[in-house]
């Protein structure tokens, strides 16, 4: 009978789901198919957005890691150069962000399978807090290296970078899965605010690097500036991944998110004894068949950043170089590249959250004009790269900052869609694993874009 019965509520969820779908006009909360007290017209007030504006912090958290990194590039370039001829290069030097890049997203997809593989036997708060312990580890190391003399031992140092590398960005995706998995339990407008601050930690790491261009610029002593800015950008990182980690502890004690996630996170008890009963088994071919178009536009989207952004983007130089100017020398790369970038992905995410279109009815459409972005890949390989051997450069540097802003833009908005629509067009009991799929399609791209980056280099 108790069989019967679970058979016949799996059947109204899935009715609801039907019908909910099938409406055109249904929004993102629509689909989260909350009832009794889990429907949000019950949920209690954010007071003062705090839940909203900590969700932002969150993102940046769990971006901190990459963002950082790859910031500090003239710190690790400095460490990894030639000693006996500065003017010359290093294989370390020229190996340096291909070798970052595919560690990071590879030991990336790595934490994010783990991360959602371990929702059903670790809680939200375990993985959390155990990630940001191990960041905060491995910055307080590399803040401890920027100070140390590595010209001695500059292999040694080299391997050291990629182990931390490695480690750290596999705790950030530990972190990122779990909070894929929480913000899916919750309304839309929380995923919204996480893709924001992930945004924002790459805007912080942007002003970052011209603040430091501008500041180094009348230095006498160039090397050793270089060297205090990277502790000054490690020293950051440990202060803002500890804000983060205190705010992850203030996040769940708010009313509005024990009201959705704690419900959703709770063991299914047996009304008759009372005793633990072993959460039901996965449906992955459930949770697939209705979330396809959003998992191939997230590997989509970010496939076709990764593979121009920033292995081909940081090789363009400004065509107008020559006239001495820094804003076409020193600080073109900062600015046009990475500033331009961070500000695009940010409107994008910011006016997907507002427009909510393509509706979550729409996911097919959402998936063919992710194909169409592929487009922009060819088109970056015409600016402004060096070196090259195999084609000329034709556009200029109006044309290579509108092609970042394209491609930023797109990849926040219809990152933003993927992540938003797929945990709320599942039962509410599987939000929480469906947005932890999610961020595992991120990964995936990632992944299939760094690897793609490297074939696109020879084409140049």
């Amino acid at each position: 009978m108790q069989r019967n019965e679970e058979t016949r509520t799996s059947s109204s969820i899935d009715e609801k789901v039907s019908t909910i779908t099938s409406d055109t006009s249904t929004t993102a909360d629509d689909l989260n198919l909350h009832n009794g007290a889990r429907n949000p017209k019950y949920a209690p007030p954010d007071r003062y957005n705090l839940a909203f504006i900590i969700m932002v912090f969150l993102g940046m958290g769990g971006m901190y890691p990459w963002n950082f990194f790859i910031t500090a590039a003239d710190y690790f370039h400095f460490a990894l150069r030639n000693v006996t001829h500065p003017e010359g290069t290093t294989p370390y030097q020229r190996t340096f962000e291909n070798a970052l890049t595919i560690i990071a997203t590879s030991c990336g997809l790595v934490g994010i399978v783990c991360s959602t593989l371990l929702t059903r036997y670790l809680s939200v708060k375990l993985r959390a807090y155990g990630g940001f312990i191990v960041i905060i580890i491995i910055f307080t190391v590399t803040t401890v290296l920027a100070r140390v003399d590595t010209d001695s031992f500059q292999e040694g140092f080299f391997i050291i970078t990629m182990i931390n590398v490695f480690i750290i960005n596999f705790a950030s995706n530990i972190v990122n899965g779990g909070l894929f998995g929480l913000q899916g339990c919750m309304p839309s407008k929380f995923a919204t605010a996480f893709m924001v601050g992930q945004t924002f930690a790459g805007i912080f790491a942007a002003l970052s690097s011209v603040i430091s261009v501008l500041t180094n610029r009348d230095e006498t002593d160039q090397n050793s500036s270089i060297k205090n800015q990277a502790v000054g950008y490690f020293a950051s990182a440990i202060g803002a991944t500890t804000l983060c980690t205190v705010l992850f502890a203030v996040f769940l004690r708010l009313p509005i998110v024990n009201f959705y996630f704690n419900r959703n996170d709770e063991k299914v008890i047996n009304a008759s004894d009372e005793k633990p009963v072993e959460k039901p088994k996965t449906p992955l071919k459930m949770i697939i068949t209705r979330t396809w178009p959003y998992i191939g536009t997230l590997i989509l989207t970010f496939a076709t950043t990764l593979s121009v952004f920033p292995a081909i983007s940081v090789m363009v130089k400004s065509t107008n170089a020559a006239s001495g100017s820094l804003l076409n020398n020193a600080l073109f790369l900062p600015v046009a590249c990475f500033v331009v970038y961070n500000v695009g992905d940010f409107s994008g995410r910011f006016s997907h959250g507002l427009l909510q279109w393509p509706n979550p009815q729409q996911g097919i459409l959402l998936f063919v004009i992710a194909v169409v972005r592929t487009g922009l890949i060819p088109m970056f390989l015409f600016c402004n790269a060096a070196p090259r051997d195999h084609t000329d450069a034709v556009f200029g540097d109006a044309v290579f900052i509108t092609l970042i802003a394209v491609l930023a833009f797109t990849n926040g908005y219809f990152g933003n869609a993927g992540i938003m629509y797929g945990p709320k067009v599942v039962p509410p009991e599987w939000a929480e694993i469906t947005g932890a799929i999610m961020g595992l399609c991120i990964n995936v791209g990632l992944v299939l874009g760094a690897a793609f980056s490297f074939a696109l280099l020879f084409c140049l």
